[in-house]
């Protein structure tokens, strides 16, 4: 046992207060400091945060205060007083402190959010109402429609439930096996649909663009909604309705060369300083090495292989440009990546004129060869 006198007593007690007194001095609490978009060239944000917390709280600050650096966005999460706050919205930069706040979510209980709570007045009248739902976007099976515990139909009620959405959504394995198993299904959109629940093929009926040649795991065909709505009134018109998916034709578009629909006009939104494109080369339908490993339609289970299949996109038209640079390379050595590519552009041909509205170069390797050779 250790005794204290009254002297140690009276030290200890005075520390306890100027503890208590300055742990509730911290008012602190979470801000979120925004600072609109980084400054080009800043590669180590969180040492022009933390320099900022440090300016603000001074002798006061702790590692602990910079909370967070965000990277999609120039800004930070620190702990600060309120008078800390006001300073630092008066920093350079700084476009809005804002403190944080905790939101809970109205919509987790509908009928409280519509302020309709559940022992609201009722009457038996509502058991005889029918409410027709005509939506391409439910699952009929999905536990929110289950009718466990609700009495029987209205007597009036004459129909039958019926679930025709589903081969509208025609997303993969979401159709009734035993409605279109060995048959050829009409969808709505354009879309991946795996083996389509065992479907013999698949119409897409879409305004979407017909450009590209996509591989499906099942005979498959693009059509205007036009055309399609053509085939949903054969459908209607008889009990039997046959169809037949043929092999594909090779054609030539008499309207080529132009820009594919989802090639990019500009700017470009991870870069808005990268206007337009500069340069436009083949990169559609291109027959482009293939992992023979792998099936062609990208779908598990499509035992069919090759060691090309069809591909489109920037991974196609990029080695259109390469080559071509390589080639005007190979004849000036000591040109700069920049002398290339306006040479490129400068050469190259415009046989779209006024189609689209975006100044480019159409990639074409016999006005390639008239530069290296001039």
């Amino acid at each position: 046992m250790i005794s204290l006198g009254w002297s140690h007593l009276l030290q200890i007690l005075t520390c306890i207060l100027l503890l208590t007194q300055s742990i509730s001095g911290d008012d602190r609490q979470t801000y979120i400091v925004y600072m609109g978009h980084y400054p080009k060239g800043m590669e180590l944000p969180e040492l022009l945060h933390t320099s900022m917390v440090q300016s603000v709280l001074d002798s006061k600050f702790a590692p602990d205060a910079l909370l967070h650096s965000y990277k999609s966005f120039n800004g930070f999460v620190a702990r600060l007083t309120n008078q800390e706050s006001l300073r630092m919205r008066g920093m350079d930069g700084v476009v809005s402190v804002i403190p944080t706040a905790n939101h809970e979510l109205q919509t987790t209980l509908s009928w409280d959010f519509l302020g309709f709570p559940q022992n609201v007045k009722r009457t038996s009248l509502e058991s005889d109402i029918i409410v027709g739902v005509i939506d391409t976007g439910i699952w009929r099976d999905s536990d929110s429609f289950n009718d466990d515990g609700f009495g029987p139909p209205p007597q009036k009620w004459k129909g039958s439930c019926q679930n025709f959405t589903c081969n509208k959504l025609c997303g993969e394995n979401s159709l009734d096996e035993a409605l279109v198993k060995g048959k050829i299904v009409l969808c709505d959109g354009y879309r991946e649909v795996g083996f389509a629940s065992g479907a013999a093929g698949i119409i897409f009926q879409s305004n979407g663009s017909k450009v590209v040649a996509d591989i499906f795991a099942l005979p498959a065909v693009h059509i205007s909604h036009n055309d399609g709505n053509l085939i949903y009134s054969y459908i209607k018109s008889t009990r039997n309705p046959v169809a037949t998916i043929f092999k594909s034709n090779q054609g030539k578009d008499a309207s080529a060369p132009y820009i594919a629909p989802f090639s990019s006009r500009g700017p470009n939104a991870i870069t808005p300083d990268i206007l337009k494109p500069d340069i436009a080369a083949p990169g559609v339908n291109i027959l482009a090495a293939w992992p023979p490993k792998a099936p062609i339609s990208g779908v598990k289970g499509d035992s069919r292989m090759a060691k090309y299949n069809l591909l489109s996109g920037t991974s196609m038209a990029c080695p259109h440009v390469t080559a071509a640079a390589v080639y005007v390379k190979s004849f000036h050595p000591n040109w700069s990546p920049a002398a290339i590519k306006s040479a490129l552009m400068t050469t190259g041909n415009d046989p779209l004129g006024s189609n689209i509205n975006f100044n480019h170069s159409i990639l074409f390797f016999v006005h390639t060869l008239r530069l290296v050779h001039q």
